[in-house]
């Protein structure tokens, strides 16, 4: 068996969790019959994020709900109608839609005029393990250059911002999670200069009401040494 000569930190990930799963997963090629539900969720949500700061990039606006709306009906219409299971498929992929549209147009609200600058979006990222034959793979969200005042003059911080959807989240995570030091490797060789770290952009998987008390939307800057 030929074990791919690419690493990324998904597959870390799985190799933490269960070897067993790796191997079915990446030597041997094997994908899950079905998709968990959260994951499809989040597929719509950065899907709809990158257009959106895509667009912010040229100075132009554009709706991350339409983006998400669009992307969730056509994920409706293509399910297989003869699955013994297709209400229960169309009724998650609705709630789905609808917990979708809540998100996005809180975090559209909220972050209207955001206090950095994106550089790029959408990019996937590989680079040679220094003395292997490995290479090491990942897909960044976005780029983003982040303006702050020090004692040297105006200056600026680069930062990965890495999206993501929760249910519940585990601060201290955020510093042992070896996701964001290989993104924070890989972005350095785009040229961009010294990469700070990663600017956690969280988007709870809840719909806002009254008896919401936790915050729907997360930010979290995390600095990366060498």
């Amino acid at each position: 068996m030929k074990i791919l000569p690419i690493i990324s930190p998904t597959q870390l990930d799985t190799w933490t969790d269960c070897r067993l799963k790796w191997r079915w997963a990446n030597p041997s090629g094997y994908v899950p019959l079905k998709r968990r539900f959260d994951f499809e969720l989040g597929i719509g949500v950065h899907k709809a994020l990158a257009t959106y700061y895509e667009a912010m990039m040229s100075g132009a606006r554009c709706d991350p709900v339409f983006v998400f709306t669009r992307w969730a009906d056509k994920e409706i219409r293509e399910l297989d109608e003869a699955s013994l299971d297709y209400e229960d498929n169309l009724k998650n992929a609705v709630d789905a839609r609808t917990l979708g549209i809540a998100m996005l147009e809180g975090y559209a609200k909220t972050y209207e005029h955001e206090p950095f600058r994106v550089l790029a979006v959408e990019k996937t990222i590989t680079r040679n393990l220094p003395g292997t034959d490995w290479d090491v793979e990942g897909r960044i969200d976005a780029i983003i250059s982040q303006p702050f005042q020090s004692s040297f003059g105006d200056r600026e911080h680069i930062y990965v911002l890495e999206h993501k959807t929760y249910t519940s989240l585990d601060l201290e995570h955020l510093e042992r999670d070896h996701q964001f030091v290989a993104e924070v490797w890989l972005t350095e060789i785009l040229g961009f200069g010294h990469v700070d770290g990663v600017l956690y952009n969280g988007l709870r998987k809840q719909v806002p009401s009254p008896r919401v008390k936790n915050p729907l939307f997360e930010r979290q800057y995390v600095n990366i040494n060498r």
